[in-house]
């Protein structure tokens, strides 16, 4: 069976700049033309990739992280974080980076975060001394976290293409993301007082004042306890917990904070159809596309290859990491997903690597892939936030990434720190 239309045609319409998913939909029809196979597959694949419940979870994710934005939570989370890490060397620097890591449990989403929680603190980071490109390039890193901590709209595609837990992947992503935080953290505070950025932005940590911050920030902090409670708890299943999310959020927004009107609710509407329209165009066609793969037995072929050229695990991943990186620096990401998952799960599998395990290594690499250049959703971001140049922006999102890469291949080779929460909680 002829596989060869396929590649041609994606290259072909990536070449021509042919948006990512019409350009997997149209290597699809050609696959199905010089193979003469039915017409009627196509309909039928796409209804049948877009039938599943839980792919309701992707807006209304989507909704409640722009709602809670819109509606005053961004503000608390950054007040808190300010109350525990101001104070340290580049402590608006710090702030951006926990800020990033607790907003992530309530956008799910990479891009958002970092306009989120970076449109709020790369001003303030500009106002303190920081320069706009590394406020900018800190944002966009940061950011990032937004996808490996749940809840994550990649997590949620890699769970339907990979036939895995999602509740198990959300479970899976929390120590991998308190990690990148971490080293983040710790980046951040070298490079300040390197550079002499930030340094005295805050005053010393203050007992009394955590308390009161915590106090006044209850509802946001909240959020994910109640989110991410009932899908553990086995109380909600993940549909019905990102339903929740968006009441809370309108609840919050109108009744707490009283900052939602019908105006920033529709343009969260929007904001969320509009990005939901592009994710179940990319779902379809790369659907049918990895089907296709698996009819002309390309994952197969894949694997084997790889096999005959080493046997030795260790080189596999690290080969199979570096690929990732070097694809999520052109590709979108729930392209990759899509695309990726049938062609590299097998092969973590042949070498013994567990598929959750696989999933958080895939989405930390992607994460990577949103602060590297040429594509790098969130340096895009960030050089309108910062008003700075991309060149310079995209310097320090490979900074970060660097040390991000690192913490990736400590993820990859020490299984239990993904693998402990969901063992812990849900068993083997």
């Amino acid at each position: 069976m002829a596989i060869w239309p396929i590649f041609l045609v994606l290259l072909l319409g990536l070449g021509l700049a042919v948006p990512i998913g019409i350009a997997m939909g149209l290597a699809a029809l050609v696959f199905i033309l010089i193979n003469g196979l039915p017409l009627s597959q196509l309909p039928q694949m796409c209804y049948s990739s877009a039938d599943s419940l839980v792919l309701i979870a992707i807006p209304m994710f989507l909704l409640a992280g722009t709602l809670m934005e819109k509606g005053g939570l961004t503000r608390r989370l950054v007040d808190f974080s300010n109350s525990l890490v101001g104070g340290v060397s580049g402590g608006l620097g710090a702030v951006t980076v926990m800020t990033c890591a607790l907003f992530a449990a309530l956008s799910g989403s990479g891009p958002a975060t970092t306009a989120a929680v970076g449109g709020l603190l790369v001003p303030e980071m500009m106002k303190k001394g920081y320069p706009a490109h590394y406020s900018g390039g800190l944002a966009a890193s940061a950011g990032g976290i937004g996808i490996v901590i749940p809840p994550s709209i990649p997590l949620i595609m890699y769970g339907i293409m990979a036939q895995q837990s999602i509740s198990r992947l959300f479970l899976a992503g929390f120590l991998p993301g308190i990690l990148l935080a971490v080293i983040l953290l710790l980046a951040n505070s070298f490079l300040c007082k390197r550079k002499g950025y930030g340094l005295k932005t805050a005053g010393r940590l203050s007992l009394k004042k955590v308390i009161r911050q915590t106090w006044e920030s209850k509802w946001a902090l909240l959020a994910p306890v109640i989110i991410l409670g009932g899908i553990y708890s086995g109380i909600t299943t993940v549909t019905e917990a990102s339903a929740i999310a968006v009441f809370y959020a309108l609840f919050t927004g109108l009744f707490v904070y009283k900052k939602l009107n019908l105006n920033s609710i529709w343009e969260a509407l929007v904001r969320a159809l509009q990005i939901t329209g592009v994710s179940f165009i990319l779902l379809s066609s790369g659907r049918i596309l990895a089907r296709q793969f698996v009819v002309a037995n390309i994952p197969e072929i894949v694997t084997n290859n790889i096999l005959a050229l080493t046997n030795d695990r260790t080189v596999i991943l690290l080969l199979t990491i570096g690929l990732l990186i070097f694809i999520g620096m052109w590709m979108e990401t729930i392209a990759q997903i899509i695309v990726l998952t049938p062609v590299f799960l097998p092969i973590m599998e042949a070498i013994g690597v567990n598929p959750i395990h696989f999933g958080i290594i895939f989405i930390v690499a992607c994460e990577v892939g949103f602060q590297t250049p040429p594509l790098g959703a969130n340096l895009f971001i960030a050089k309108e936030l910062g008003g700075c140049s991309y060149e310079d922006v995209s310097k320090i999102g490979l900074i970060f990434a660097v040390v991000e890469i690192f913490a990736l291949i400590i993820i990859a080779f020490i299984p239990e720190i993904t693998l402990f929460l969901p063992r812990l909680l849900m068993g083997n």
